[in-house]
Formats: C-alpha cells, structure tokens, sequence
C-alpha cells in the first residue's frame, strides 16, 4: 500500500486473503517451487505432461478462489504475451516448439500469479530484503531499497494493466466507440500520475 494524495490507500498489491495451503506457507518455500517448476517444464518434452500440468496450474487458480475481474487483471496480458511468444516460437522452428513454449509458459505465469493473490506485499520484501541481506557489503546494493523496487515493479504492472480496464469500461459506459488513441493517451497520463504518487510515498519513506 502507498498513500494517495486525497488520503485514500492506493492498493499495489493483487495479495487475496485465505486459509488454502499456499497461503499458508513460508514465502520463501513459495518462491523456491516456482523456481524448481520453471526449471522441471523446460525439462519435459513431452506434451501431454505439459497439457496435465496446465490443467493442475488451473485447478490451483480454482483453489485459492481467484474472483473472474482478478483474473482478467491478472492474466490477459502476459498471456497475450505468450501467446505471441509461442506463435514466434513455431514460426522459426516448429509447431511442436510453439506449443512446448505455450504450455510452459502459460503453466509458469498462473502458477507465478497463484502465489502472487497468496503472498503479502510485506512478506515478499522482507523475503528479498533477507535474500539480499549477505551482499549488502556491496555499496550499491541496498537490500531495502531493492526488496521495495522489486515489489512495486511487480505489481505496477498488472495496474497498468486494471486502469487500461477502467479507462476502457468508463468510455463504454459514456458510449464511446472503442478508439486505441482514446485508450493509450489517457492510459499514459494516470499511469504517470501513479508513478508520481509511489515516487512521493518513497521520498516520504527517506529511501535512496
């Protein structure tokens, strides 16, 4: 969370709150398993354990009660992402690269969103800050400043992606015709704006 200027919480964070198993444990154990999975799937070649796989990244989504507006916030664009990747991919080599990529990848990003919605802003920065904590003998490397960098990275991406939304269903609700120029340039002012307003809560913070 970072303050508004009217006051108001401006939420960063896409963090649901639960009792399911992946909520329940450690952040750290949470970040070693997507690391390990990323690492198994370019491992697998076999599509239909890929295609197993997926299914189960899905299920998990199911589990820890994704609501369907967090879910479009969530996933369209990366996997919009993916799926221009995949097309890449069976273009320069085959139609068996293309669908290896998408299966990995779109298994990756559900499963990185599923422990996204189950882990705390907070904790995902004290994991960094712990993580980062043996180099700080290292002038430049400020295991605070990082862990703070790094969270608000991950979840301004998906904002900019919820006020495209908005901007998208408040012209539709006024009756405008879908227009991308309509769309980029005020997407463009507010998510300057919300860069302005996370860079005051940082000066504010006293952070370098």
């Amino acid at each position: 969370m970072v303050q508004k200027e009217d006051g108001g919480l401006m939420d960063l964070s896409f963090y649901l709150p639960g009792s399911s198993v992946l909520h329940r444990m450690p952040t750290w154990s949470k970040f070693f398993l997507l690391i390990s999975f990323s690492i198994i799937f370019y491992a697998i070649e076999d599509l239909r354990i890929l295609a197993v796989i997926l299914v189960a990244a899905i299920a998990l989504v199911v589990y820890v009660k994704v609501p369907v507006r967090r879910l479009k916030a969530m996933f369209l664009l990366p996997l919009f992402m993916v799926l221009l990747f995949s097309i890449f991919s069976a273009f320069v080599n085959d139609l068996n690269a293309g669908l290896l990529t998408f299966f990995r990848l779109t298994s990756l990003v559900i499963m990185a969103a599923c422990v996204t919605v189950t882990t705390r802003i907070e904790d995902f920065m004290a994991f960094v800050e712990n993580l980062l904590l043996p180099l700080s003998f290292i002038p430049f490397i400020k295991p605070k400043t990082v862990s703070l960098t790094l969270s608000l990275t991950l979840r301004f991406i998906p904002e900019i992606f919820k006020l495209g939304m908005d901007i998208k269903e408040a012209q539709a609700a006024r009756g405008l015709n879908s227009n991308p120029l309509a769309l980029i340039v005020p997407l463009i002012v507010l998510t300057l704006k919300r860069a302005d307003d996370i860079s005051d809560a940082i000066d504010a913070r006293m952070l370098d």
